[in-house]
């Protein structure tokens, strides 16, 4: 009987302490867990390091780019002032350019009742094609600036037609 006693005793021992585990649970951290904690720290030290770098050589290429575009600035603000003493001094005779607004207007001012709109749109009545073909000779030959491509644009036309209209309007540019 003292060994089932003795026995009771300990497995009522048993019991308490795994009750008093149970109802108050102290933080036991086991040694794998904090390995495999460290691991992930060190892991997140190196990547913010990395990142740290990273950032670094980005401030590094911004005041690069920065120091370029000042120095791009001063250029052309050289430039621009060296322009200006040579208009001053008569040198460069810049040419007024007429906008194409404006030579269009001129012409039509002839042609009652056809319109900006009647020029570029798509119609190709009888009464359009002879004030659309002057306008279009008048601006290839005004404005040397632009090229037949750029017209064409204007005119939502090829550029082949502008050369067309020139042709048949007798309007032939110097390196031609």
């Amino acid at each position: 009987m003292q060994h089932d006693t003795t026995q009771l005793a300990r497995q009522s021992k048993h019991y308490g302490s795994v009750r008093d585990r149970l109802m108050n649970p102290k933080a036991s951290v086991k040694r794998i867990d904090l390995e495999k904690e460290r691991d992930v720290v060190s892991m997140l030290k190196r990547e913010v390091c990395d990142l740290a770098r990273r950032v670094s050589e980005k401030d590094q290429k911004i005041v690069s780019l920065e120091l370029d575009v000042a120095d791009r600035d001063a250029r052309i603000i050289s430039q621009a002032e060296m322009i200006c003493r040579l208009e001053d001094a008569g040198i460069i005779l810049q040419e007024k350019k007429k906008p194409v607004g404006l030579i269009v207007a001129e012409i039509l001012k002839d042609f009652p009742g056809v319109t900006w709109e009647d020029i570029v749109g798509v119609r190709r009545t009888k009464r359009l094609i002879k004030p659309r073909h002057i306008c279009m000779s008048a601006v290839y030959d005004q404005r040397k600036d632009l090229s037949t491509l750029a017209i064409g644009r204007i005119f939502n036309r090829d550029h082949t037609v502008i050369l067309h209209a020139a042709t048949k309007t007798g309007v032939r540019r110097p390196s031609e």
